[in-house]
């Protein structure tokens, strides 16, 4: 629970704006992460990379899950970089999957007419 909720030294210096800024941003990314995750695995086969996903999924369970590692809310910064990245490729992957139909529609009337149906 400190991994994801903890304050994560140096940077969390309340003294300062972007202190307090992220500090109080520290709440979001169990929401975010959990949103990912539901949204990674609704687009599981559409998603082309998939390694992204993996080296989340490792990373949680190496620093979040052993016990032999120490779990405070700097070793978090790692993570936040790859969850971000990983919201990235899934806003890409449902672009790409809204985009493409219609050009797919238009492709397929294309054939159609060179056929001449």
């Amino acid at each position: 629970m400190r991994l994801f909720f903890g304050g994560s030294w140096p940077d969390s210096n309340t003294e300062r704006t972007i202190g307090q800024v992220n500090y109080a941003l520290r709440w979001i990314w169990v929401p975010l992460s959990v949103a990912c995750l539901v949204a990674t695995l609704v687009c599981w086969r559409r998603q082309r990379e998939r390694l992204l996903p993996a080296l989340i999924v490792t990373w949680i369970v190496v620093q979040g899950l052993f016990p032999l590692v120490p779990n405070e809310g700097r070793y978090r910064k790692p993570f936040e970089g790859l969850l971000l990245a990983q919201c990235l490729m899934l806003c890409a992957t449902c672009m790409r999957r809204h985009g493409s139909a219609p050009e797919l529609q238009a492709s397929d009337s294309s054939s159609l007419a060179v056929k001449g149906v």
